[in-house]
Parts: C-alpha cells; sequence; structure tokens
C-alpha cells in the first residue's frame, strides 16, 4: 500500500498547486503544460545516468510504436484536463476524476487474466453509479463545458494506463516516464510556442514545486502499475480525490456540496469491501 499511497498524496499536491498556478497566477493552461513538461524532463535526464533502465525488447517496432503513442496521448489528455482544470472547481474536477479508476478497473480485468477478480465488478459499478448521481441536479445530468474537458481526459487517461501497463515489461518505470515526457513535451511546446519572458518569479517557484510532486506522483503510479497491478493501484488512488476534496472544503474556501462528499464516502466504502475481500 506505502507505493500508492505517495501517488496519490504526490498527486493530490500537484494537483492544488497547479490550481493555484492556473487560478491565482493567471497562467494560461497551455503555457503551464510546455512549461512543466520542459521542467520534468530535463530533471529526469539530470537522474537518467543513476535510473534509466530498459529491458530486453523494449526497441522492437511494435513497443516503439506504442511508446510514441502513449506520449501523443499524454499530449492531448493533458491540455484537455488542464484546460478543464482552468475553468472548473477542484471540487467539480476530483468528482469527475473519480471516474478514472473505474473505468481502469474494469478495462484492466477486461484485458489482462492476472487481474481478474469477481469482487472488483460489484464495488466498482456502485462507486460509478454513486459519481454520476452526484452530478444530477433537478432530475438531469449536467456537466459543464470544463467537466466535458475534463471527462474526455479521463477516458484517454484510462486507455493510456492499459498500455503502459503492458510497456512494463519492457521498460522501467523511471525509463517509461522520461521518454514519455519527452514525446509530450516536444509536442506540447511545438503547438504551444509559450512565452516564458513575462511568468513572475514567484510562479516558477510553483512552477518547480509542481513539477517534484508531479514526479512523485507518476513514478510511484508506474511502479506500483509494476509491482500492485492496475487494479490494486487505482483503489489506493481514490485518496488522491478525498485528499483534494479535504482541501477545497477548508483551506480552498471553495462551497461544501453534500453529494459529492456522500459519493467520496461511498466510493473510499467501495474501496475498502475490496481490499477486505481480496485480502
Amino acid at each position: 500500500m506505502v507505493i500508492p499511497f505517495f501517488a496519490a498524496a504526490g498527486g493530490a499536491i500537484s494537483l492544488v498547486l497547479t490550481k493555484i498556478v492556473l487560478s491565482k497566477q493567471k497562467v494560461s493552461y497551455k503555457v503551464y503544460l510546455a512549461i512543466t513538461f520542459a521542467l520534468l524532463f530535463f530533471a529526469m535526464l539530470v537522474l537518467a545516468p543513476f535510473l534509466l533502465r530498459i529491458h530486453p525488447g523494449a526497441l522492437s517496432p511494435a513497443n516503439v510504436f506504442l511508446l510514441v503513442f502513449v506520449g501523443l496521448l499524454a499530449t492531448v489528455y493533458n491540455l484537455l484536463f488542464f484546460h478543464g482544470l482552468q475553468e472548473e472547481s477542484l471540487n467539480e474536477t476530483e468528482t469527475i476524476w473519480m471516474f478514472v479508476p473505474l473505468i481502469i478497473v474494469i478495462l484492466s480485468v477486461i484485458i489482462y487474466p492476472a487481474e481478474r477478480n469477481l469482487y472488483v465488478f460489484i464495488p466498482a459499478l456502485i462507486s460509478g453509479a454513486v459519481l454520476i448521481l452526484s452530478h444530477i441536479k433537478k432530475h438531469h445530468l449536467r456537466f459543464s463545458s470544463g467537466a466535458h474537458l475534463i471527462l474526455g481526459s479521463v477516458f484517454l487517461i484510462s486507455f493510456e494506463a492499459i498500455i503502459i501497463r503492458y510497456l512494463l515489461q519492457f521498460y522501467s518505470p523511471f525509463s517509461l516516464y522520461l521518454v514519455r515526457v519527452g514525446i509530450a513535451g516536444i509536442l506540447t511546446w511545438l503547438y504551444v510556442r509559450p512565452h516564458v519572458g513575462k511568468i513572475k518569479p514567484i510562479t516558477w517557484i510553483y512552477f518547480i514545486f509542481t513539477c517534484i510532486f508531479v514526479l512523485i506522483q507518476f513514478l510511484f503510479t508506474y511502479w506500483s502499475y509494476a509491482v500492485n497491478g492496475l487494479v490494486y493501484t487505482m483503489l489506493i488512488l481514490n485518496l488522491l480525490p478525498v485528499l483534494v476534496f479535504a482541501y477545497a472544503w477548508t483551506l480552498g474556501h471553495e462551497k461544501f456540496e453534500w453529494k459529492k462528499f456522500v459519493a467520496a464516502i461511498v466510493i473510499l466504502g467501495c474501496v475498502v469491501a475490496v481490499q477486505i475481500l481480496n485480502h
């Protein structure tokens, strides 16, 4: 449990810092992405001589193609997600983000025999239904334009996780994330062409700390994929939205919503139930 817990904590902190950069520091989501990818890539290049590991079969045409495809997916879903995050509250963002574990669990059970466990389905379906119900207002399911962008990113992220689970047979978590960030960084920089001269010094500090926690989030997530599998990792990562909810309703001064609070509690209950049934 320790590995995905660090991933959840890193993800929660990085998301809060990102929201501050986008909303309070008034940085465009496109500029944010381009700079973050660049900082992450250069930081990982410094660490590469010590952590880079590639296994036999990594450079086969099929695996290289999948790796490039993962970089392209990362570019698209990050643009969608951070555009939505700039428009939405942390509450709304994290509520939609709860779709990610549900979709990944279902896909992984279907695709990977090692991940199959009948006890996963009922809690997963309950958590998905509760999430949808938390968005119903006046008998209609309503998502804002920003929420639609985040929802689109959720499906791409889930698809990417399935491919990453396969590629981790040939790449170490660090190596895979390094190449993914490099490809996504180049594509994003060419698309955005950011002007960095106008960024304030305090904003650069936020960028640096955000990158540190993003690196923690994804390296520990990939490590957990390789060690624990997708299902277990995703269940523990449900702590991420709960941590963000706690910040948003306290220090973030966002409006408390009972429906989303109940949804978070029920989803966590499903996580606990699956842990008890499986272990």
